[in-house]
C-alpha cells in the first residue's frame, strides 16, 4: 500500500490517502478535513462511496498499518493535562470515528546503538477492541510500538542493533 497524510503547522489533520498496491483492484480511500468537516471516498472494487461528517477538534487518525500515525497521536498528547486523553479515531474504512484513549504511563531512557535516547511511553485503547504500547523519543517519533491482539510490533529500525533500515522514499 502507499499512504499520504498531510497536516498543518498546527498538527491538525489536513487530507490522508491510503491506497493498496497489491491485487488489481485498486481499492483506496481519501479524507478531507475543511470548514469543521471531515469528509472519506472509499473506492472499493470500482464501487466509490462517500461519507461526510462534523469533525470533532479532537479528531486524529490511527490506523496501526501506517506507523507515522503514531508520531501524530504522541504530540497532540498535551503532557501538561496528563493523564487519559481521549481523541475521536476517525476510521476511514467505516466512515466513524470509535474513541482512542491515550495514556502516559512514563518517561525514561533507553540504551540504542546511538547512545542513550529519552523515551516517553503511553498505553493506547481503542474502545476495548484493542490495547497497546506506544514508546516515542523527544521529538515524538515512533520508537516502538506495540499491539498484542493484533500480533504488531513496529521498532524504528535505526534503533535496534542488527537491523538494517531501508532508504526513505522521497
Amino acid at each position: 500500500y502507499t499512504a499520504r497524510m498531510v497536516f498543518s503547522a498546527a498538527r491538525e489533520l489536513v487530507s490522508y490517502r491510503f491506497q493498496y498496491t497489491s491485487g488489481a483492484s485498486g481499492d483506496s480511500f481519501e479524507v478531507s478535513v475543511a470548514g469543521g468537516q471531515i469528509t472519506r471516498v472509499l473506492t472499493r472494487s470500482g464501487q466509490t462511496s462517500e461519507v461526510s461528517i462534523p469533525a470533532p477538534p479532537d479528531m486524529v487518525i490511527f490506523d496501526f498499518n501506517v506507523y507515522h500515525q503514531a508520531d501524530a497521536i504522541a504530540a497532540r498528547y498535551d503532557a501538561k493535562k496528563g493523564g487519559r486523553q481521549t481523541f475521536a479515531n476517525f476510521i476511514p474504512v467505516v466512515g466513524a470515528d470509535l474513541p482512542l484513549e491515550v495514556t502516559a504511563t512514563g518517561t525514561g531512557r533507553m540504551k540504542t546503538p546511538a547512545g542513550e535516547l529519552e523515551v516517553r511511553n503511553f498505553r493506547l485503547d481503542l474502545a476495548g477492541i484493542w490495547t497497546g504500547n506506544l514508546t516515542v523519543d523527544g521529538g515524538n517519533r515512533l520508537v516502538r510500538l506495540v499491539i498484542p491482539a493484533r500480533n504488531l510490533e513496529v521498532v524504528r529500525a535505526d534503533l535496534m542493533p542488527g537491523v538494517p533500515a531501508r532508504p526513505s522514499v522521497p
